[in-house]
């Protein structure tokens, strides 16, 4: 794998990471943004379960990024 590829999977993972720390720590910034124009998710979900859909998401944006972080690191 080349520098440049390996560069931008460590760039993308720590982006993803960042981006699902972000939806756990605050759920609620997404949920207002993003969330708010879809209005399917309101009539069908309860605050509690959009947040907890919103912080399990995020669980899976870290772990994807940090699997992406170290493979670019380590090839």
């Amino acid at each position: 794998m080349t520098t440049t590829v390996a560069l931008i999977l460590v760039a993308i993972g720590v982006l993803l990471v960042v981006w699902g720390i972000l939806y756990i720590v605050k759920p609620d910034l997404f949920e207002r943004g993003f969330w708010r124009s879809i209005d399917i998710s309101r009539q069908f979900s309860s605050p509690e379960k959009r947040s907890g859909f919103l912080k399990t998401f995020g669980t899976i944006l870290i772990v994807i990024g940090a699997v992406l972080f170290v493979i670019g690191m380590f090839t």
